[in-house]
This record gives structure tokens, sequence and C-alpha cells, in this order.
């Protein structure tokens, strides 16, 4: 057997053992999230005649999990904003099924007790929007007739602070693509489900959300999300949590300066210029958009060529100069029609 042909073999059944390694590893998973466990924890039993929630593990979990003080969220850390959050939430899921009033009536104290604290707390450290997913909680809270104050400056102002929000980003946009404000679906309103569920990712996921996957189940009954939901259940026994990956990527995409790229004044004698590929590239990044749709996928080629020249672009300007095996054809391979 020639040499080069026994050496081709070997960097394949190292190419496969690689896969192999990376295959079984697990995305990783966060601590469950009370605020998300909430909301599987509202959705009414597929079986009509049951009249329970469909996932009553989960309603145990938040039963199990209310901290000393009355909330509940994370105990290592103290956030107003993520404490009132899971907690109004927590509080309406057990209010809604008539369960544990004593630990209603300690969830309530702690909102009441805390509520003007949110005024205090710095932007970057709130929970992600807030503004959207903590009205909704206070509307869903006065359908139940639970008394939250809604009249404080704080709270008017987050209202203002939402209308300004959906002011800004069309409704169009948000149906048609997978933008930041999906992660906070159930904060939204007048919503075309018919167009959200096409961003419905292959598991049957909203964004990997948990929360805004079992609120498009709320509204359209899906069963790609019911089965998202239940795989989720049954793996964390109740308490259902993000993905650690996508969390990861979600935390860095809403960090100060993570959109800082788009007001940048491009000045090519500064160094200060992005090729119409990379801007592309980088925007469908921080908008979490797929880089290559199903229906732009001529081969490996293509997706190597498109990220190599992006890369390059990037160094030489920093003057880091990266030696290229083969020629740049970025979107313009004739092999591949591009």
């Amino acid at each position: 057997m020639p040499p080069f042909v026994e050496v081709d073999h070997a960097i394949k059944n190292y190419v496969k053992s690689i896969k192999s390694i990376f295959g079984s590893l697990d995305d990783g998973v966060i601590s469950p999230s009370a605020y998300d466990t909430a909301w599987v924890a509202l959705i009414e039993g597929v079986n009509e005649q049951s009249g329970g929630p469909q996932f009553p593990s989960s309603l145990e979990w938040i039963v199990n999990h209310q901290l000393l003080d009355g909330s509940w969220g994370e105990s290592m850390i103290f956030s107003t904003s993520d404490r009132l959050v899971n907690t109004l939430a927590c509080v309406i899921a057990l209010t809604t099924w008539k369960v544990h009033p004593d630990k209603c009536e300690k969830g309530l104290n702690f909102v009441e007790d805390n509520i003007y604290k949110l005024g205090d707390q710095n932007e970057e450290h709130k929970t992600h929007g807030l503004e959207l997913v903590f009205p909704a909680l206070i509307e869903l809270a006065g359908k139940l007739d639970l008394k939250v104050p809604n009249d404080s400056p704080v709270i008017k102002e987050m209202y203002k602070r939402r209308e300004r929000k959906l002011l800004k980003i069309p409704k169009e946009k948000v149906h048609n693509t997978p933008t930041i404000m999906i992660y906070s679906l159930e904060g939204l309103k007048d919503l075309e489900w018919d167009k959200l569920l096409k961003l419905q990712s292959e598991n049957g996921s909203i964004v990997y959300s948990p929360s805004a996957t079992a609120f498009a189940f709320m509204q359209t009954k899906d069963q790609k999300c019911l089965a998202y939901l239940t795989n989720l259940v049954d793996k964390f026994k109740g308490g259902v949590s993000w993905r650690k990956n996508y969390y990861v990527v979600f935390e860095c995409l809403r960090s100060p300066h993570a959109q800082d790229f788009l007001l940048a004044i491009p000045i090519d004698g500064l160094g200060q210029q992005m090729s119409l590929g990379e801007y592309r590239t980088i925007l469908k990044y921080r908008l979490m958009i797929s880089l290559f749709p199903i229906d732009e996928l001529p081969g490996f080629k293509y997706r190597h060529d498109l990220v190599r020249d992006v890369l390059f672009d990037i160094f030489r300007r920093d003057d880091i100069y990266a030696k290229k095996k083969a020629p740049i054809n970025f979107l313009t391979d004739s092999l591949e029609g591009r």
C-alpha cells in the first residue's frame, strides 16, 4: 500500500475518532430556572378531563424550591429583577392551580417589599426583557386577583420602556427574523403564530427557551412544542433548564457592548472598515441567525471558505498574516455556482 494511502487512511480514522468523542459530549445544562419552570407548570393537561396541569412534576418543583425569604430564584446571588420575575411567575403558577396559598402569600409579600428596588438596580444587571415579561406577569396576576403594586414610579417607567421597545422593532421583523425579542415571546401581544412557528427549531423549541416554547404551546397546541417540553421535564424531573451553550451565547448577545460594531463609522484609514461578507456573517451571528440555511448549503468547501476568508481579513487588518492554503473564492466559487 503506497505511503500516502496509509496516511490518508490514518487521518480518516483520527477524524472518525474525534467526531465520536465530540458526539458523545452533552450540551451541558444550567440550574433549573424557576421562571421557565413556572411557565411550563401553567400548561393545562392535554386530556381535557384531567382538570390539572400537564406537568405536575414542574408544579412540585416550584413547591419544593421556595427560598426562606419567600422568593424563588438563584439562591447564591441576589438580583432584584431576577428574584421578582421568578417569584411572581411561581406565585401565578401555584395560584392558577389553587395550591399552597401560604407559599403564594409569602411570595407576594416578597414582591411587595422589594419591587421598589428595581429602580436602584444597574441596567446591565437586570433580567433580559424585563420591560416585556414583568408587565405581562403583572397583568396575569391581575386576572387571578393577585394584588401586585403596579402604580409605583418604577413600574410606570417600565411600561413606558415596553412601549418604546415595541415601537423600535416592527412586528413583521419579530415574525420573520429570530431576533433577541423572541426570548421574551411571552411578553408580546397580538402575535401571528403561523409565521412565528416557522422560526421553530428542529427539536420543537422556540429558540431553545422553555418559557417561550411553553407560551407558544398554550397559544397554538403545537405538538412539536409539547414534545420538546415533555423531554425537558422528563430529563430534569420537573425543573426545566436551558442548554448551557445556548444560554452562554444569549448572555453574550445581551452584554452592553455586544452590538457596538453596528455603531462604528467605517473609516478605512483607522482600520474601521468591514467587508460585506464580514458584516453579514457577524450580524447573523449576533442575531443568532444560522450562517448556513438549508437552501444555502452547496457543500463543505463553500462553508469552509466563508469562515476562512472572514477570519483572514480580520487578522490581516490587525497585521496578523495567516497563510492560506487555497485561493480566496469567497462567494465566487464557479464550481459551486457562487
